[in-house]
């Protein structure tokens, strides 16, 4: 199975025996090659939980119903975001954040100069080893009970709340109304 294959998957199983959101379907995961556990972290950046290897070849893990790659819910919910803080926004901001199972398209670019998906973005600070000041101001649109890998300091957007960390201040901007994803406004926090 290919990552592409797994969201339309996990809906139909939801569908079929009407699971509601969160629910976990177990996936059961053989292949010759690179398992789907695999091809999700290095392609999308997405860890579910409960991930067991057994060998190279064999994986059992969980995807909580509604957290699949490319969930149209998902993705619905963060393009009515899209609208909104186009609305709120001044102007457009340097660089756009968005989550990594999630296509990265043209709209993004009414809101930033550049967009980059989550896992783009964290390959490019590892590369480079530092965030340069022409990636701020940025505006993360962030999934909330996501499954990708982030740095830990971006986790605390999961809260839902503005906060500070590691020298960044992270102000909420928006949340849409099923909770299912927010935007935060980023900039470097002001020196004590």
């Amino acid at each position: 199975m290919e990552p592409s294959e797994l969201g339309p998957g996990i809906r139909a199983v939801a569908e079929e025996y009407r699971l509601p959101r969160g629910e976990g379907v177990c996936v059961f995961d053989v292949s010759w090659g690179r398992g789907l556990s695999m091809k999700l972290l290095g392609l999308c950046g997405l860890e579910y939980p409960h991930t067991r290897m057994f060998g190279r070849h064999i994986s059992v893990f969980l995807v909580p119903v509604g957290s699949e790659p490319g969930n149209p819910v998902t993705r619905r919910a963060l393009e009515k975001l899209v609208e909104n803080v186009r609305g709120v926004l001044p102007r457009r901001v340097a660089t756009v954040l968005w989550p990594s199972d999630q296509p990265v398209d043209s709209a993004l670019l009414t809101v930033g100069h550049s967009a980059l998906p989550y896992s783009g973005f964290y390959r490019q600070l590892h590369q480079e080893g530092v965030v340069t000041d022409g990636w701020f101001p940025m505006v993360a649109f962030w999934q909330f009970s996501n499954h990708e890998r982030h740095l830990g300091f971006m986790r605390y957007m999961d809260d839902g709340e503005s906060y500070i960390s590691a020298g960044y201040r992270f102000t909420l901007l928006a949340v849409d109304s099923s909770r299912t994803a927010g935007a935060y406004f980023i900039d470097r926090a002001p020196p004590d």
